[in-house]
């Protein structure tokens, strides 16, 4: 597996593990307002470059 792979499940499983939080934490809303364009950004990159 690539390392732009790997990257994309580990944003994957984090962001998960954020939206389970839920919103009543502010720390949750705040990381997945920040990890969805990384994880649509590295997904894209992925998908272009079939690494």
């Amino acid at each position: 597996m690539s390392d732009a792979a790997r990257r994309v499940l580990v944003l994957r499983y984090w962001l998960e593990a954020m939206e389970e939080k839920g919103a009543s934490s502010s720390y949750a809303i705040q990381q997945v307002y920040i990890t969805e364009p990384k994880l649509r950004d590295a997904a894209d990159f992925v998908i272009q470059w079939g690494c």
